[in-house]
Formats: C-alpha cells, structure tokens, sequence
C-alpha cells in the first residue's frame, strides 16, 4: 500500500472496539456495524481533540522487534484491522498489562476502585493528507442515566472524556516517524508508554529543562528594549518557574506567566501579546517536549 492511493482526506479507514475488563479478565471484541455513523463521529471528533492537545511528549519504538513494532507493519501494509490478528493481539496484550498493573498498584487507590479503570480499546487507521496514521485509545467507561428509562448505564463518554492514546505516522515508505503519547491524566501513566507500547522517551527531562528555559529567555529578549522592568520581572519569573521541582505544562506556564501578566505600559502590553504567541510555538520549533518533569540543576 501506497499513501498516495485513492482515498478520502483525513477519513478513517478502519477501526476495531475492544472492551476491557479488568475485574472480569475479559477482552472482548465489539462487532461495529457499516452504518455506524455516530461511532464515526465520536472517533473523528476525538481525533481532533487529541490532535489540538498542547500537552505531548515524543517517543520512539523500543526495538523493530517488539510486538507493536510488528504489528504497526503489518497495518501500513493492510490498513484494515478487522482482519489483523496484530489488532487483536495488541487488545489482549493491553488486559494483561492492566491485570498486572493493577495487581502491583491497585491497592493504593484510597477509593478501593483499582489502579486501572474498566473502559474500551479503539484502534485505528486514518489517512491525514498523503500521510497514514495509526491511533490506540484507551477510553474509561463512565456512568450516565438513560433519558428514556432513567436507568444507571455504562458506556463510552462524550463531553468528559478520560483516555490514554498512542499516535504513529508513517513515512511514504512505510517507516515510522513520529510516535506521540497523550494523556488526560497530568502525567502519561508509565503502564501506558514503557509497559504496553514498549517506548522509549525520545528526550531525557534534562535536555526538555536546559532547551525550554534557553529558548523562553531567547525569546523573551526583545522586551528589554521596551521595558526593561517588565523583562526583568518576566525573566525572573520564567526562571523561577522552572527552577521548581514537579511536572512542567509548558502550555500551562505560559499562560500563568505570560498571559496574566499586567504590563506596565500599552507598548510593553503589545510586545508581550506578540512574544505569549511565539512561545507556544517553541516546544515544536525548540524540539523540546511540551510536559516533562523538571530538572532544576538543568536550568543554566
């Protein structure tokens, strides 16, 4: 298969839905219907959702021999999951990973609820542009009361969604270029990323500290031209923030930093509206992870 074949923009291709059953130790594949346009949407809709999170961090395959790495072959090559095992691997794969996780961590929780949630697995292919692309979504099952026999039911939530995901492009030859992690919780569950896919973090804490911190400071510059008391206060404010221990939001930062800032003149104001908007480029344009866990000593 070709990334250039005939296919509908930025359309999914294929799709699979396995619910996952810790308690019951149960992988079990739903049957999606071929009119099942609202399932459609749902998937479409929270594929843009995953696409506009600021909050990302870029990993790597492990190996080209682990379990994912195969199977994400044999998807570019039949882009139809419904007749992959590797699809249906990768699902069974996923409740023993869970089972595990929950058995090491599960007593923890102080709500006696597990480590790991009950939710449903969808995978899959969509074509964005020439570019293939690959999405696993783990869904946490929420409550909800039916509006028309007011009943308690479980099922996949719409407006609240909690999930972990995996997204991976394909190159016009097939070859993986970007792996993406995301995750609603505040930092990507370590089951999710190492355990399961088997990743490896593409940039250690330390290069994310030093690089993020060098290129805010860079970028914040051309303030002290305008007003060296804003700059000054922006800069010591920048430092500060990444000098603390615990997990950095960059997107987050920046916003409490920056766009809360009171400017001291309608010049400076204008001047740091322009730079708030080139520091939300910076995690792309910097090549640094947009979260990571800060590394003090890092910070030059």
């Amino acid at each position: 298969m070709t990334p250039e074949m005939d296919l509908p923009t930025g359309r999914i291709l294929s799709t699979t839905l396995h619910h996952i059953d810790i308690g019951g130790q149960v992988c079990e594949r739903v049957a999606i219907p071929g009119e099942a346009e609202d399932l459609e949407q749902y998937l479409s809709e929270l594929l843009g959702e995953i696409g506009n999170k600021p909050q990302k961090r870029e990993y790597a395959l492990a190996a080209q021999t682990t379990e994912f790495a195969r199977a994400l072959r044999v998807f570019y090559e039949e882009p139809d999951l419904s007749m992959c095992d590797e699809a249906e691997g990768l699902a069974g794969r996923l409740l023993r990973i869970e089972i595990t996780t929950d058995n090491k961590f599960g007593h923890l929780n102080p709500e006696g609820t597990g480590h790991v949630k009950k939710g449903s697995f969808l995978q899959f292919i969509y074509k964005d542009g020439h570019s293939i692309q690959y999405l696993g979504v783990k869904i946490e099952h929420q409550s909800f009361i039916d509006e028309e026999d007011f009943r308690r039911k479980i099922g996949l939530g719409e407006t609240q969604k909690v999930y972990k995901a995996c997204k991976v492009g394909f190159d016009r030859d097939g070859q993986v270029f970007d792996v993406l992690i995301f995750d609603t919780n505040s930092k990507p569950s370590t089951y999710w990323w190492r355990d399961f896919w088997e990743l490896t973090e593409l940039r250690t804490d330390e290069h994310n500290t030093k690089t993020a911190i060098k290129a805010v400071t860079k970028t914040l510059a051309p303030l002290k031209k305008v007003s060296r008391a804003d700059y000054t206060l922006l800069r010591n404010a920048s430092v500060a923030a990444f000098k603390k221990e615990g997990r950095m939001n960059f997107d987050e930062f920046v916003t409490e930093v920056f766009s809360t800032y009171s400017a001291e003149t309608e010049q400076s104001e204008k001047k740091i509206k322009e730079i708030t908007k080139k520091l939300r480029k910076l995690p792309e344009r910097k090549n640094f992870d947009s979260q990571f866990d800060l590394k003090p000593g890092a910070v030059p």
